[in-house]
């Protein structure tokens, strides 16, 4: 679980709060997480490692 302490910071200057983010092992090594604000529906989210 991965739970922010601050804001996300917009090239603009506004600021939003981020989600609380929980992963669990999926198939072929691949984690399969879910973004949800407060009490809100849980959104799918995908990360991928870029790079070496």
């Amino acid at each position: 679980m991965i739970k922010s302490r601050g804001n996300a910071r917009c090239t603009d200057g506004s600021r939003y709060p981020m989600p609380e983010i929980t992963c669990k092992a999926g198939v072929n090594d691949v984690a399969t997480c879910t973004a949800r604000y407060g009490d809100h529906a849980a959104i799918p989210l995908t990360f991928k490692k870029i790079g070496a």
